[in-house]
């Protein structure tokens, strides 16, 4: 039987193996409380969420004795496992039926998760993703018949990822949202109704825009926002008006809303002074708009009387980066000043209703809608493609308090999500997933060496502050993220991008761990701040993975470009990179890396394609090699020459790329078929420039056939982007290492190359001699050669003159260590020796 097989069937035999009852689950609860990342809440609101053992909203306990069942141990000596990393095209969109059902703050389209999985791993293979967010890679494993484990910190993460991975009775779920939706709907429609000023007809509100109040510094006059600030002629929102009653001159920046403050439920509150200023509407199937009359102001009076009859959220924001916005703008400082009355009336009906049903699937559905639309956050605006205004939801991955809120119908946003589900009720999950809360810096209830592969979407350093962020859907299920080992950077968490580093190095590192040997790890990653993707791409090396292949993906355009720039991403990384074989590691380490440069070099040229690759040449696997010594803390015998010799004497090049003995013949039949079918792919073999390392591999790819000076600088200087590095001009590259013929330049021979590093060596070390004396002054050094750098700081490594080192890594600045790899990792190096 398979283990889809197993998962699906009626007899559960993994539940009947642990024989869970209320007293064992709590018992087995109570063991997991040290472990990284145990949510804040009361134990019966823990458990009350859960569904033991195949979710767990606090560290689950049941993972273990699951892989033991449907995983299949490592053994290295019938290890046939052999795949190149992926380095194709991926142009999946956002457009998915089944990703839309859910919002979360960063997603990855199941269907561009398949591509990898499918590539990496077999049918029953275990995949794990320990930064799960909403489960998109458990539905790409339903998909393709893997068995998925995730993880997140975050507890309404993992509820979602919980309901997206496991089967559910969809229609009987339909049935009773429905009648959940259509009792509230009778019971409360009338919240949401107005008058038709011509003909004096009900009609019911699709959304009321309410405007803040703001006083006129300059004679004191008051006025809502509406007034001043909307340009209906020119379709769009003004940054500078006058006073309604003095015609000052008015910007945001010069005036202030009108604060208030007032009792309720024993608490003072604040808040800003707003005002109801549009209401839209439908009557008989047409939209109409309307100012608020007398009626709509009575109608809002009465609500305000009203006593809320059931539970709701009234919990303290905590002091955050995003909670903090609201508190300064609006003087909002608790959960339930989020909405308005009116729509948290009606939200804590049909959430009692949701909560007295059996069935965690209609909290899904529910929390589906709750985070946008619903609440106060939601922006009206005007602009040329809505030059009537629209409602458009808040800003993203903020508590941006709008001077413009746009309350909704929420019995509009709850048909939405319903109808969301209904779409797609033929493709949930049919299997079992097994889903956790906790940190990925401590996964010790997943044992070693038993997941085949890892797809991740790590947090991206201070994009997205994921634990405040979720604070509005937490507080309605009384569970919250702890996030002391939240890998973020946040002033107010007293996290600073080395605490991130650090935190997130504990992830990889157990991540490394759980991995099977010889096995891969996907990373997808964004980031607009090249020192946080510096800090990814040193945590996933130090923590003991070699990476194969980085690469950008371009969602916009659905193409991949090895290497670009990484110093300003406008799109996703995906990094692959692989754990070494048991064997490899062994020797590895046993030996401190002695005499096994060749070993090394032969095992990443297998796990690289066999065909034209940035990762082939020899400056990447030279600077490979080097990390894979230095994080190990091994002695790096071989310097820059020497390694040159090395691979010329024991690897085969062709068109400036190496391989094996072996890989040679199909390397050649792959070119010639490329060639024959016209079909040269340059995204994979064409660099952007953005420092002399990569001005020079460019180069060497580009002078394949030789060119004259004028066609190289053009092109040159088309590829050429912002740089932390000091380069050396155009020709004075192309003469330290390449050769003119006729007034064309050329590729080098072996023994031409030979003489052009010896000489271009003899100059780096008098330009590293002169950045050593810049370095005994006062001044931080900001700018400098960097290949120049690098290859003083190899040398003081081999002699191992960690004070000289030292010297340098406080007198250089931040940028130019972070902006290399090997610069950073040598300095790390002599910072902790």
């Amino acid at each position: 039987m398979s283990h889809q097989d197993k998962l699906t069937e009626e007899k559960d035999e993994f539940v009947e193996s642990l024989g869970l009852n209320s007293e064992k689950i709590r018992e087995d609860l109570e063991k997991m409380r040290d472990v990284d990342g145990f949510p804040k809440g009361e134990v019966e609101d823990i458990l009350d969420l859960s569904d033991s053992p195949y979710y767990t909203s606090y560290p689950n306990p049941y993972i273990k004795k699951f892989v033991e069942l449907y995983g299949s141990p490592y053994n290295e000596d019938v290890d046939e496992y052999t795949v190149e990393p992926y380095v194709y095209d991926v142009t999946e969109g956002k457009d998915d039926p089944l990703y839309n059902v859910h919002s979360y703050h960063t997603k990855v389209p199941p269907k561009a998760i398949m591509h990898y999985i499918e590539h990496y791993t077999k049918k029953g293979d275990l995949v794990f993703d320990g930064f799960c967010g909403s489960g998109m890679t458990g539905i790409a494993c339903q998909q393709t018949n893997r068995i998925s484990i995730l993880s997140d910190i975050s507890p309404i993460a993992s509820f979602i990822s919980y309901n997206y991975n496991r089967p559910v009775n969809i229609n009987l779920a339909i049935k009773k949202i429905e009648k959940i939706y259509l009792d509230t709907l009778n019971e409360l429609n009338w919240l949401y109704e107005t008058h038709h000023p011509e003909t004096g007809e009900v009609a019911i509100i699709n959304y009321v825009v309410w405007s803040d109040v703001y006083k006129c510094p300059f004679c004191g006059d008051l006025f809502d926002f509406w007034k001043v600030g909307v340009d209906f002629e020119n379709r769009k929102i003004i940054k500078e008006y006058e006073c309604p009653n003095c015609n000052a001159k008015l910007t945001n920046n010069n005036i202030e809303r009108v604060k208030t403050s007032y009792f309720d439920k024993n608490r003072e509150l604040g808040d800003v002074e707003n005002k109801p200023v549009m209401i839209d509407y439908t009557l008989k199937k047409k939209k109409f708009r309307k100012t608020p009359d007398l009626k709509d102001f009575q109608l809002l009076s009465e609500i305000e009387k009203l006593n809320i009859p059931f539970w709701f959220p009234i919990y303290k924001t905590p002091e955050g980066y995003n909670t903090n916005q609201p508190r300064e703008s609006h003087g909002i400082k608790y959960i339930d000043q989020f909405y308005t009355k009116r729509n948290l009336y009606v939200l804590s009906v049909i959430y009692d209703k949701i909560i007295r049903e059996d069935e965690p699937f209609l909290k899904f559905i529910f929390f589906s809608f709750l985070h946008n639309h619903p609440n106060r956050r939601n922006r009206w605006l005007i602009d040329r493609n809505h030059p009537k205004g629209t409602t458009c939801g808040p800003l993203s991955n903020t508590f941006y308090f709008p001077n413009l809120q746009s309350e909704v119908n929420i019995f509009n946003s709850f048909k939405k999500a319903i109808n969301k589900v209904k779409k797609v009720e033929d493709l949930w999950s049919k299997h079992k997933s097994i889903i956790s809360t906790q940190s990925s810096s401590d996964l010790s209830n997943i044992p070693s060496n038993s997941i085949d592969y890892l797809f991740l979407d790590p947090p991206f350093g201070q994009n997205i502050m994921y634990s405040e962020m979720n604070f509005l859907w937490e507080s309605w299920i009384k569970i919250f993220t702890n996030n002391d080992n939240e890998a973020i950077i946040n002033p107010i968490q007293n996290k600073n991008l080395d605490d991130y580093t650090d935190l997130i190095t504990a992830c990889f590192s157990e991540f490394f761990r759980v991995l099977k040997p010889n096995r891969w790890i996907t990373v997808e990653f964004h980031n607009s701040r090249m020192n946080v993707w510096k800090s990814i791409q040193k945590a996933i090396i130090q923590s003991g993975f070699i990476i194969a292949q980085v690469a950008i993906l371009d969602k916009k355009h659905g193409t991949i470009y090895q290497d670009r720039k990484i110093d300003s991403v406008k799109n996703d990384l995906v990094i692959n990179a692989y754990k070494p074989s048991k064997s490899f590691m062994s020797s590895f380490i046993k030996s401190s890396g002695l005499n096994m440069e060749i070993e090394f070099l032969e095992m990443h040229l297998r796990k690289l394609p066999i065909e034209p690759n940035i990762e082939r040449t020899r400056e990447r696997l030279h600077s490979r090699m080097i990390s894979q010594y230095i994080q190990n803390n091994f002695e790096v015998r071989l310097d820059v020459s020497e390694f040159f010799d090395l691979i010329r004497d024991n690897f085969e090049e062709r068109d400036g790329y190496w391989f094996t003995h072996d890989q040679i013949n199909e390397y050649e039949k792959k070119v010639q078929l490329k060639n024959k079918l016209g079909k040269t792919d340059l995204n994979q073999t064409v660099l952007g420039i953005y420092d002399e390392k990569s001005a020079i591999i460019w180069l060497s790819r580009f002078l394949r056939t030789p060119k004259d000076y004028d066609e190289i600088f053009i092109r040159f200087s088309k590829n050429l982007m912002t740089s932390q590095d000091k380069m050396p001009e155009l020709k004075t590259i192309l003469e330290e290492n390449f050769i003119t013929e006729n007034n064309k330049y050329r590729l080098p021979s072996e023994l031409e190359r030979q003489e052009k590093d010896s000489i271009r060596h003899k100059r780096l070390m008098k330009e590293f001699n002169e950045i050593l004396e810049q370095c005994k002054g006062k001044r931080k050094v900001s700018e400098v050669r960097k290949e120049a750098l690098l290859y003083g700081l190899m040398k003081l490594y081999q002699i191992k003159d960690v004070n000289t080192i030292k010297t340098l890594g406080e007198r250089l600045s931040k940028k130019i260590i972070d902006s290399d790899d090997d610069i950073s990792a040598i300095i790390d190096w002599a910072m902790y020796n």
